[in-house]
């Protein structure tokens, strides 16, 4: 059918065009867009008037056929353009009408702004100088295209290029040049070549209204500079394409240029369109996204009034906080603001220009003292050499193709080819555009208008070779299926001027790069110098270089100063203004001007500017640490200690010295020892629930091997001298094999203890976290197992000492006791610090007081037990004999108050005889001993004499204390008679001297009173000689009774002296006695009528 939906659709777009041009401001407001139609009054009536032309041209186009021949269309359109041109009240609408055209095989249409409106905002009232040349850089490219043989082959591309005034409304009638009106199955085939494409427009808001057309007939469109965000909305323009970058990518250089010189509070100006609406929204996004704050943004068109302008600049210029104003505007908005900040010397402050003047001369070049040190972000492009080379060489009396050229060339040197006015000079023909290439703005411009080109042919090009579908191509007509074609051109690749590698992306939009230029003055010239530029992946690259109007140092445009990190800000209104405050205790903030700041974690401090969070170091005891090498030193020598007293004990197992110490449980003792130095390593390695477990078990059991072996040590030389204990009978407990039962039955119960706690409560490494280090340590969830290891070898230790301390006063070498009762102290007051260190320490306190417990306990039994009879072994062998074993002090020296008295032994068998134990040794001596001494049958008779000989030694003993303690006590009273004696003399002379001062000032008091009196100096003599006298006397008195005071207590201390000797005497006789017995029992004894075989006894175990 002829009336298709689509079809429907077209007609309809042709017919109700004018209402469509009526409806964009509405259809714009939807999309947050602010586009202005020109309110002015004069604009109205020619709005209006256009409108109805416009109306006129369409109402021609409904009554013609659609059986016509294309040709006759096109020459009916232009027909009633050139009709109803003539309604047009100004002249320069004349130029707008004209076109350039080439024929081709396909034709590429173009919409170029040539004329601009004026200051008074007529339509195409002035002409925009630079687009002469950018006419000719799209024929530039065409001809390259069409030359090279590569791309098309024998294909030819056209043009039609035409003006647009920089008005949406003409841009949609130029347009309309380039749809197609007739439907595919139309009978009439027109030869006319087809419009594959369009180059333009150049703003936004002119091509946002062109795709829109071109778009309803499928027509792709191409734009060098129109860079709006909402153009890559897909869905509302498909057909539409560009060379140039998105303003989103621009906001986001602005934005990111913020960042970059730490700005955060700003203004934003921007045009009331499609181009500079969106472009702020995405900058103030993009901004506040980057915490910067916008203080203002001002929003102007044509229609924007000098007072409103005015008002700006004045709130601008109050507002001394914001040094940065970013723009998204025009280059005539932008000029007006520029002005006006001129006018009010407005020249402090920093402006950031878009791509639409921000590397414009023309622009700046009368605003000078306001814009320089501007910044520009200009899309990235080079230079076509060859392009300048042909605009070098051509003839503006021969270019023909660009009906522009002369007009725009002649504005730009301000001149005239028209010999018929004589109110401009006359051009001499050899004015080129070359030079505008080496301006920056202008070159790039070019190339992106270029690049479009390129991209039409290279998509033709590809679309020819590759598809020979009937889908590509009508056959009847021999056009091109343009929504194919459209994919080509989303798919090409080329090397561009703008970008190496050129290609679109899904939007329609090329890869963002741009470059940041800035206004410098050099030696009088405005010059825009490369500054740096900005890749979406690399961010800002080559920057440097930068002259600010205040020289090097950079603008600072901030509401309130920067609150470090390590710092939190409290925000005001705006929300840039604040407050800053350190962060808590514990707390950091990683970035400037926080908001918040955050905990670090459980194990962790911060630095000393709360900007990091650091992890604690886990304190334990390592084995690298001075302490801990000390330790293992320690312990690795107690070991080879051990182990040196162990091969010694071995070796030398049957000598009396060593037999005598019990082998079998020395060497037990021994291995609690060495079991004591092994559990050091335990509490320097680092903490594991194994090692925990094994810490609380080895403790146990090491001391109760430990404390076992010296108790049952303790019980054996206690049951030997102390028959009491087994009622007369020989102990069980004197059986080797019972006292190694003994020592296993401790460690069992021991044991016991250790595996029920640990089924209930066992222990496991934890983490003990604190301000500014984390213990790594052992963790029991319940105290009651160490507490009872603990107390149950303290327990021991206890009972051991207080056996010990009763066997303390057996002689000689008989007594171990003391050795034993020194290490049990020692092992109780360790266990006392092992119950402080787990509950008063923890970490490496614990863990050292702990090892340094392990090592004492150690030392102390090698010292007390082993030492000196390792000393006797190796040192002393003389002493390694069985007498040694039973000897006693053969002198003793006891100092009395008279002197020193010194006893030597001496025997006396008739002294000796004269005591009980004297005769019972005498009559034992000359009983001959006929028994085998290796015999046990003798062994309970002898060690009845002996206990019997030990009583009368203990007796003896006692009876010399007594006696010594009356002599003490005797000596102490001395010394207190002493004492008072001493004191009593002081008195006496403190008294003596106090009576004789008092003597002395009576005596000056009644000389002068006599002096007084007037009496003579021999009578006065007299009478004080008589004083004298009778104070010599009173004297005299007090001397004598104080000398019989001193020789009373002389008798006193004489007759103290004598009790003395007396009792020193009784004592030497006693001693005399006792030494006696000692050299008669020793005597005795090496006769071996008291050798028992069985049984052995060092001093130590008696």
């Amino acid at each position: 059918m002829f009336f298709t939906k689509e079809r429907f659709l077209q007609l309809f777009f042709i017919w109700w065009l004018p209402v469509v041009l009526s409806l964009r401001q509405f259809h714009h407001n939807e999309h947050g867009l602010n586009i202005s139609i020109y309110n002015h009054q004069q604009q109205k009536e020619n709005k209006i008037y256009k409108t109805k032309h416009v109306d006129q041209l369409h109402k021609h186009i409904l009554q013609i056929r659609p059986s016509m021949h294309r040709e006759a269309i096109k020459r009916r359109k232009r027909s009633l353009i050139s009709e109803n041109v003539q309604h047009l009240d100004d002249t320069a609408y004349l130029n707008a009408k004209q076109f350039a055209y080439a024929p081709g095989d396909y034709i590429l249409g173009g919409l170029f702004a040539v004329h601009i409106p004026d200051s008074n905002s007529q339509l195409c009232a002035k002409v925009l100088q630079r687009s002469g040349m950018w006419v000719e850089s799209v024929l530039y490219a065409i001809d390259v295209m069409n030359n090279n043989s590569k791309t098309l082959g024998e294909t030819q591309l056209g043009f039609e290029i035409r003006d647009d005034c920089s008005d949406p409304n003409k841009a949609l009638e130029e347009a309309l040049h380039f749809v197609d009106v007739e439907h595919e199955d139309s009978e009439c085939v027109s030869d006319e070549p087809q419009t594959i494409g369009v180059i333009g427009t150049g703003s936004s808001t002119t091509s946002a209204a062109v795709a829109n057309l071109l778009g309803l007939f499928k027509v792709p469109q191409v734009s060098y500079s129109a860079s709006s965000p909402i153009l890559s909305d897909k869905q509302q323009y498909p057909y539409f394409l560009r060379t140039i970058a998105s303003d989103i990518n621009q906001a986001e250089v602005m934005s990111a240029l913020s960042e970059l010189m730490n700005w955060n509070y700003v203004a934003i100006v921007h045009t009331d369109d499609a181009y500079g609406v969106p472009g702020m929204e995405a900058l103030k996004a993009n901004l506040e996204a980057r915490n910067v704050c916008v203080a203002f943004t001002f929003g102007l068109n044509r229609e924007t009034s000098e007072n409103k302008v005015r008002t700006f600049v004045d709130a601008l210029k109050k507002n001394t906080k914001v040094q940065v104003v970013y723009t998204f505007c025009l280059k005539h908005d932008i000029t007006r603001i520029l002005q006006e900040c001129q006018r009010q010397h407005v020249e402090d402050r920093t402006w950031i220009g878009s791509d639409s003047w921000g590397d414009s001369r023309q622009t700046v070049k009368d605003v000078a003292p306001v814009v320089l040190g501007m910044l520009g972000v200009v899309p990235k492009a080079t230079i076509d050499h060859n392009f300048k080379k042909y605009l070098s060489e051509l003839d503006p009396y021969t270019n023909t193709r660009n009906p522009w050229y002369k007009l725009t060339l002649g504005e730009t040197y301000n001149c005239t080819f028209n010999t018929s006015l004589t109110d401009r000079k006359q051009c001499h023909g050899n004015e080129t555009f070359e030079f505008l290439l080496d301006i920056r703005s202008e070159g790039s411009r070019s190339s992106f208008m270029i690049d479009a080109v390129y991209a039409f042919a290279h998509a033709l090009d590809d679309m020819l070779r590759n598809c020979h579908d009937t889908v590509c191509y009508n056959n009847a007509t021999g056009k091109l299926n343009l929504e194919y074609y459209l994919d080509y051109i989303k798919n090409v690749s080329f090397e561009g001027l703008t970008n190496p590698h050129f290609q679109f992306d899904d939007n329609g939009d090329p890869l963002a790069q741009y470059e940041i230029v800035n206004l410098q003055n050099k030696d009088g010239i405005l010059t825009f110098e490369k500054v740096g530029q900005w890749d979406p992946t690399l961010g800002f690259e080559e920057w440097g270089g930068v002259v600010w109007k205040n020289g090097t140092d950079a603008p600072r445009s901030r509401c309130s100063p920067d609150c470090p990190a390590g710092n939190y800000i409290i925000p005001g209104k705006p929300t840039c203004c604040w407050d800053c405050h350190n962060c808590e205790a514990n707390s950091i903030s990683t970035q400037k001007n926080s908001l918040l700041c955050r905990s670090c974690k459980d194990g962790q401090r911060t630095n000393p500017n709360q900007t990091q969070c650091l992890d604690n170091p886990i304190i334990f005891l390592h084995w690298n640490e001075t302490m801990g090498i000390i330790l293992i030193i320690s312990s690795g020598l107690g070991l080879i200690a051990t182990i040196f007293c162990c091969v010694i004990y071995c070796k030398y197992s049957q000598t009396p010295t060593i037999k005598a110490t019990s082998t079998e449980l020395s060497c037990v003792l021994l291995f609690g020892i060495a079991c004591c130095f092994s559990c050091t390593y335990l509490y320097i390695a680092r903490p594991m629930d194994t090692v925990c477990i094994a810490r609380v078990i080895m403790m146990g059991v090491t001391y109760s091997i430990y404390v076992g072996s010296l108790l049952t040590k303790t019980n054996r030389i206690s049951r030997i001298f102390n028959r009491k204990l087994s009622d007369g009978a020989p102990s069980i407990f004197l059986n080797l094999k019972y006292q190694l039962l003994f020592i296993l039955g401790i460690v069992s119960v021991q044991v016991v203890l250790q595996v029920v706690w640990l089924q209930l409560t066992p222990g496991h490494a934890g983490l003990y976290y604190y301000e500014d280090y984390t213990l790594l340590q052992c963790k029991y969830l319940s105290y009651i197992g160490p507490v009872v290891a603990i107390g149950y070898n303290l327990l021991l230790a206890i009972l051991c000492s207080y056996l010990a301390f009763r066997i303390r006063k057996l002689p000689g070498q008989f007594n171990d006791s003391r050795g034993i009762c020194f290490t049990m102290i020692t092992c109780a007051l360790i266990l006392f610090m092992f119950l402080a260190a787990f509950f008063a320490t923890d970490g490496k306190a614990e863990s050292i007081i702990c090892c340094f417990a392990f090592v004492v306990s150690g030392f102390a039994g090698l010292i007390c037990m082993f030492l000196p009879k390792v000393h006797i072994v190796l040192l002393k062998p003389e002493r390694n004999i069985r007498q040694s074993t039973m000897r006693v002090k053969s002198s003793a020296t006891r100092s009395t108050l008279g002197g020193t008295i010194t006893m030597d032994s001496i025997s006396s068998s008739n002294q000796l005889s004269k005591t009980p134990a004297g005769r019972r040794i005498s009559s034992t001596h000359q009983t001959p001993n006929t028994s085998d001494p290796d015999k046990d049958s003798n062994t309970i008779g002898d060690e009845e004499e002996e206990e019997q000989f030990m009583e009368e030694i203990q007796r003896l003993k006692e009876e010399l204390k007594d006696m010594e303690m009356e002599r003490d006590e005797a000596v102490a009273m001395a010394n207190d008679l002493y004492k008072q004696l001493c004191e009593a003399e002081k008195k006496y002379e403190y008294e003596l001297e106090k009576v004789t001062e008092e003597c002395e000032r009576e005596r000056k008091l009644l000389k002068e009173r006599l002096e007084l009196e007037g009496l003579p100096a021999e009578v006065i003599l007299s009478k004080l000689g008589t004083e004298k006298a009778d104070d010599k006397m009173e004297k005299d008195e007090e001397e004598s009774n104080a000398l019989g005071e001193k020789h009373s207590q002389d008798k006193m201390l004489e007759e103290l002296q004598q009790q003395l000797l007396v009792i020193a005497t009784e004592r030497d006789n006693l001693q005399k006695k006792l030494s006696l017995l000692m050299v008669q029992y020793q005597q005795q004894r090496s006769n071996g009528e008291y050798e028992n075989p069985g049984m052995e006894y060092s001093d130590e175990e008696v």
